[in-house]
């Protein structure tokens, strides 16, 4: 359904980015109440995939922080919530890395007059993935290193953002 969806809007022009973007959010949400209705974790993490990689496939080069990070962390949220119901680790795995990939990679059209768009979402991306180690009953070898390494991820990532913005006010 997703490529069908992205073909539609990308290669063939029959719809519009914005109908596109929201036939593939309900994809997303349909995976995810069919992966919890019947016990599916292929559908959870194919959705998870898919739910990531519309705004891969819709792409338009324009920067929307606000937009591709409240996607996002609707999306985190979703798959936390459909993952602590179902006891899967895996979806909040992918989830999670799949946020920091989209994250780092719409980084390089950041600057400074973004800050207040960006900065929200950094913290918000860490309350939500802290609360991700409370979420699952994952393998303790596996939390470790991303309680130890995303809060220091988060307040250095913070800290530049913070100094770049204090840079260009008081140069």
């Amino acid at each position: 359904l997703y490529f069908s969806v992205f073909a539609a809007a990308n290669l063939y022009h029959l719809i519009g980015q914005a109908p596109a973007f929201a036939l593939m959010s309900l994809v997303t949400i349909v995976a995810g109440a069919i992966a919890v209705r019947v016990n599916s974790f292929l559908v959870a993490v194919l959705g998870v995939i898919g739910g990531y990689g519309t705004p891969i496939m819709l792409s338009t080069g324009v920067v929307n922080f606000l937009g591709l990070y409240g996607y996002m962390f609707v999306l985190g949220c979703g798959v936390l919530g459909m993952c602590y119901w179902k006891n899967w680790p895996l979806p909040s795995y992918l989830s999670f890395f799949s946020t920091y990939a989209l994250f780092f990679a719409s980084m390089r059209s950041y600057d400074v007059s973004h800050f207040w768009e960006v900065m929200p979402f950094v913290a918000g991306f860490f309350v939500l993935w802290g609360w991700f180690g409370l979420s699952t009953r994952a393998q303790l070898a596996v939390l470790v290193p991303i309680v130890i390494v995303f809060p220091l991820w988060f307040f250095r990532y913070s800290r530049s953002l913070w100094l770049a913005l204090e840079w260009s006010l008081n140069p």
